[in-house]
């Protein structure tokens, strides 16, 4: 039973330590794409947020952009990836982030640390610190949050025909079916309702903007705070209680906004939860923001408020 029992526990040695080289070595490759990544940018503006900029701004379209947005991306991740990509990088000098009134709604929040899938795809380019939160966060779902972390961190480093996860890119889906007065009420409730109960307005995610604005202060970069467009119902159903706390924290921070939310009018253009832009909407708008906003950013003369 001895010998059974020892070499059981060299076998479960064996397997930790392979488990811990294998991680180390996800991780190292991570930080070997960022690396690179960085090197081969060539943007000086950076288009950060959720999925709302992602699929409303394509970066072929507007010069000297890189759209590094993610769908159901909080501002912790936001983040720690403009950390890594800031650092000794002299190129960006424009940052515009998504802010839009869902953006301070606690209704993705998990105990102020994310959601389950999207942290384990950031979790290699998360400090230390913030490694062991997300696992301490997890500890009843250890093993398979584990797996989820080596297994997208194999995805990251070796799928050649888009970036990382955790990098965001522009993406443009290609909807037909139009929002409905049904549709736009169920998003609005996943937003900013749990039940019949209204969300509260997320501590981690004010906590994490302060961060952002903190950063790019310290590194002399323009901050501006980007709210793309929304369907006229959508805007409508919005909470008064988030309508009111959106705008103190616009004017708390005192940073150049950029407002147009009720640029677009035309269904056609929307995906059916009215608050995300189809592909057809993405052009567009894309264009628009082209010519009126990001060339004026680029001259130094953007006055939009």
């Amino acid at each position: 039973m001895k010998i059974f029992l020892k070499k059981f526990a060299l076998f479960m040695a064996v397997c930790i330590c392979l488990l811990i080289l294998f991680f180390l070595l996800i991780n190292q490759l991570n930080h070997q794409v960022l690396y690179h990544y960085k090197k081969r940018m060539n943007g000086t503006i950076l288009l950060a947020g959720d999925s709302h900029v992602q699929t409303a701004l394509n970066d072929t379209l507007i010069k000297s952009t890189i759209n590094i947005s993610q769908a159901g991306e909080q501002y912790i991740f936001t983040y720690f990836k403009l950390l890594k990509l800031l650092d000794h990088n002299i190129k960006i000098h424009s940052i515009y982030l998504g802010f839009a009134n869902h953006n301070i709604s606690s209704y993705r929040d998990h105990d102020d640390l994310g959601e389950f899938d999207i942290s384990a795809y950031y979790f290699c380019i998360l400090p230390c610190e913030e490694k062991a939160r997300f696992i301490q966060h997890h500890y009843k779902m250890l093993i398979p949050y584990i797996k989820e972390i080596l297994k997208s961190g194999f995805q990251n480093a070796t799928n050649k025909n888009k970036p990382p996860f955790f990098l965001g890119h522009s993406l443009n889906i290609n909807e037909t079916i139009t929002p409905t007065k049904i549709s736009i009420e169920q998003r609005v409730l996943s937003q900013y309702y749990i039940g019949n109960k209204l969300c509260s307005i997320s501590s981690s995610q004010l906590m994490y903007l302060d961060k952002i604005v903190e950063l790019c202060q310290s590194k002399s970069i323009k901050l501006i705070m980007l709210n793309t467009p929304i369907h006229p119902s959508y805007k409508s159903k919005i909470p008064i209680v988030f309508q009111n706390k959106y705008q103190d924290i616009l004017d708390k921070y005192n940073l150049q906004k950029v407002d147009l939310s009720n640029l677009v009018k035309n269904d056609n253009l929307f995906l059916p939860d009215g608050d995300h832009l189809n592909a057809k909407g993405a052009t567009v708008f894309s264009t628009y923001f082209n010519d009126s906003i990001a060339g004026k950013l680029s001259a130094g003369f953007l006055k939009v408020n």
